[in-house]
Order: C-alpha cells, then sequence, then structure tokens
C-alpha cells in the first residue's frame, strides 16, 4: 500500500476519532450533528450570516446547513431574523445559549487535541503541523482547480 494512502488512513482515523468520542459523550442537551461547533465557531466571529454563506464557508450541501440550523434553532442555538437590506433574506445570528455551547464544544475538541497529541515532542508537534499545512495547501489549490 501507498505511504501517502496510510498517512490519510491515519489523519481520517484521528479525525473520526474525535467525532465518535464526542458523540459518545454528547447527553440529550447536546447535538448529535458535529458540523454544530463549526457552525457556531463561523457565528462567533462573523455574526449575521446568510444560510447560503454558511454553507459556502463549511463547504456543506445547502440542505445540510438547512436541517442543521432548524435543528439549532429549536435547541435555542441560534436565531433567524430577516436581513435589513433585502426583506427576501434571513441571517443568522448566534445566541447566548449559542456562545456558550460553542466555547464548551471548543473546550471538549482542544481537550481531545491534548490527549491525542500528549505522545509527541513539541518539535514533533510543530513538524506535523508544517507538514500537514503543506499538505492542505496543496488540497486547497487542488479544489480550486477543478
Amino acid at each position: 500500500m501507498e505511504l501517502e494512502h496510510e498517512i490519510m488512513k491515519c489523519v481520517v482515523r484521528i479525525a473520526s476519532g474525535g467525532r465518535r468520542r464526542h458523540n459518545l459523550s454528547s447527553g440529550a442537551d447536546k447535538p448529535k450533528f458535529c458540523g454544530y461547533g463549526r457552525i457556531l465557531d463561523v457565528l462567533s466571529k462573523t455574526d449575521g450570516v446568510s444560510q447560503r454563506e454558511i454553507a459556502e464557508l463549511l463547504y456543506i450541501r445547502p440542505q445540510s446547513a438547512s436541517e442543521a440550523l432548524a435543528s439549532m434553532e429549536g435547541q435555542g442555538l441560534i436565531e433567524k431574523r430577516t436581513s435589513e437590506t433585502d426583506k427576501r433574506c434571513s441571517l443568522i445570528y448566534i445566541t447566548q445559549a449559542g456562545r456558550e455551547r460553542q466555547i464548551a464544544l471548543r473546550n471538549e475538541r482542544i481537550e481531545n487535541a491534548r490527549r491525542v497529541f500528549q505522545p509527541l515532542t513539541e518539535d514533533e508537534k510543530n513538524t506535523l503541523l508544517e507538514l500537514l499545512n503543506k499538505a492542505a495547501s496543496a488540497l486547497q489549490d487542488n479544489k480550486e482547480e477543478c
């Protein structure tokens, strides 16, 4: 098997392990969709964006964004408001409960990352970050060519 394929399998295993851990630890009051944290991250930085913008920023289907946002609105994490400039458009805003959930999810991700990368030295972590950023840049370059 090619080395590149083995590396990708390992990266996917690490990423899916974090999602699996989050889903297993989620209580009834926590979202099951792991993209909620990403949506809340976007809204915590840029509040008042359209559903279409969220889908584009996160590279998800508009239907997936719509379903997630409807569920999040039902949980009181976000609210939709009619745009002042375009009455046909709704903008999405994070609520105080959403901010609290975003912080909690972010802290969970940070703690999970600490556990995953604890066996590595600081130099190894820096090298890994540099190499993964290089690979991510190549992926982004290829995406733009399509």
